[in-house]
């Protein structure tokens, strides 16, 4: 792969993981936010300079962004990642391996996303369906763990060595998962949601894509939008001396466009028609609601949900820059 492209990919996922928007972190870097854009989309390659500077912000080796950690012609991957290339090597659907196994297909799915960690008792099903588990632990640079949990058998880790601090074991990715939902109890749910959505883009298939999947990732981004931009007027028209219940029951009689359009301006005085991103934003909007309908015209691949998903990033931090500045 481009050198470029790992070291874009590598940002991207560090900033989500970080929870920073483009803007966040190209204000930390003292640079536009078109500049982050390009890096993670491999457009353009960081001078060293930034590459130091991101490597600090997220705690990481310059090795790691370049990614020289790269052993085997493989990237550094998640047991998801490992398990669905085995998989595919074998011939075997999602569905194969769930009637192999009895574990779900879309828990299977879930899995070779990484969207959830794998438990023990899930490896050890898996590792009994892949006769051949010692050699792929070789190829892969895997690791028995002979501590047991339970009656569960040894099972295998991620190990390269301890050449980069990223890589997560199992037992740890679990626990990060943990940690991570509960550092997000004091977030507010719109951040939490698109957040979801970033992170569910980010995993998606170039290839394997589920329409039902994107569809999903594209109402919760969405949802995100328009909850933020409901609290924003209701703020404004209560602030502006309405009735809070009388505030409400006005702004649900709105369509999405009304509030966009007429309410931000008249209210905010904020015009979202002035922005870069309000065609990626306005498209999402019409595919959202041709979904709503049941209605879809195309199918959405993961070029444009990312596309939409990252407009509707882009428009909360810009709505929210714009609400704090007007104090």
């Amino acid at each position: 792969m481009d050198i470029k492209k790992i070291t874009g990919q590598r940002i991207k996922k560090l900033r989500i993981n970080h929870e920073y928007s483009q803007d966040m972190l190209a204000e930390k870097l003292g640079m536009k936010r078109a500049s982050i854009a390009n890096y993670e989309a491999g457009r353009i390659m960081p001078p060293g300079d930034i590459l130091l500077k991101l490597a600090e912000i997220f705690n990481v080796s310059t090795d790691f962004l370049l990614g020289r950690d790269i052993e085997q012609n493989h990237e550094i991957m998640s047991m998801g990642e490992i398990l669905k290339i085995e998989r595919q090597k074998r011939g075997i659907t999602q569905q194969g391996l769930s009637e192999l196994t009895g574990i779900s297909q879309r828990d299977i799915s879930e899995y070779e996303r990484s969207a959830k960690p794998l438990p023990i008792p899930v490896l050890a099903r898996l590792e009994k369906v892949y006769d051949d588990w010692v050699q792929i632990a070789s190829e892969y640079n895997l690791t028995k763990v002979e501590n047991h949990v339970g009656d569960h058998p040894p099972y295998y880790q991620l190990d390269r060595g301890n050449q980069n601090k990223n890589d997560v074991t199992i037992g740890s990715k679990q626990e990060e998962a943990v940690k991570k939902l509960r550092l997000r109890d004091n977030v507010p749910l719109y951040k939490q949601l698109l957040l979801d959505a970033l992170i569910l883009v980010d995993s998606l298939s170039d290839t394997e894509i589920n329409q039902n999947e994107t569809i999903f990732i594209m109402v919760t981004a969405y949802n995100a939008f328009e909850m933020r931009l409901n609290e924003l007027l209701l703020k404004a028209l209560t602030a502006q001396g309405h009735d809070v219940t009388n505030a409400f029951e006005l702004l649900k009689q709105q369509s999405m466009q009304m509030k966009m359009h007429t309410f931000l301006l008249t209210y905010l005085d904020y015009d979202i028609k002035a922005q870069d991103f309000y065609q990626d934003l306005y498209e999402g909007i019409n595919i959202r609601n041709q979904v709503a309908h049941s209605y879809l015209k195309v199918p959405i691949n993961k070029e444009l949900l990312s596309k939409t998903v990252n407009s509707v990033e882009l428009a909360l931090d810009s709505l929210n820059k714009h609400t704090t500045s007007r104090g």
